[in-house]
């Protein structure tokens, strides 16, 4: 549509497109593109927890931790495997995406068990994790018997008790 000196452009397009327009010296383009789902938009986790602050320097990362427990209310059992510091600034942030940020920096993992967040190294946790779900042996005691064996040279047969 023009107007005057200036035209108007109206696209109208259904579904899920994704219009990107961008102008290099007197060449005004405009592309119009299919919405690419990715897995990880499908899957982007939804944080609900409490909403906070931190800006640390250089703080320990099981300080950290611990002050994320205690604002949760959640129970955390956090291994020796968690060493290192950790420098973060994060504004208005739930407590269970900070969380994710520190584990994910400092190449942690967790685990869920009950009402309990269990913390370590990724490693470990998924080593201790495959154990865990192994199928186990349980030790059954048999119930033949062991014969009792000795030699009968010398001995009387009436003092022979069994």
């Amino acid at each position: 549509m023009r107007i005057g000196d200036a035209a108007r452009v109206l696209i109208s397009a259904g579904g899920d497109w994704e219009p990107v327009a961008y102008q290099t010296e007197d060449v005004y383009t405009i592309e119009i593109k299919p919405v690419v789902k990715t897995a990880a938009s499908e899957d982007k986790k939804e944080y609900k927890g409490e909403r906070l602050t931190l800006n640390f320097q250089d703080i320990e990362t099981r300080a950290v931790l611990q002050l994320l427990a205690d604002t949760s209310g959640q129970n955390m059992v956090i291994s020796d495997s968690v060493q290192g510091n950790v420098t973060l600034r994060l504004q208005n942030v739930p407590w269970d995406q900070a969380l994710d940020i520190v584990m994910a920096t400092k190449g942690l993992d967790k685990r869920q068990d009950g009402n309990v967040i269990i913390i370590g190294r990724r490693q470990k946790l998924r080593r201790a994790r495959k154990l865990w779900l192994q199928p186990r042996k349980i030790y059954q005691p048999s119930n033949h018997c062991v014969p009792n064996t000795c030699r009968l040279t010398t001995l009387k047969l009436r003092t022979w008790q069994i």
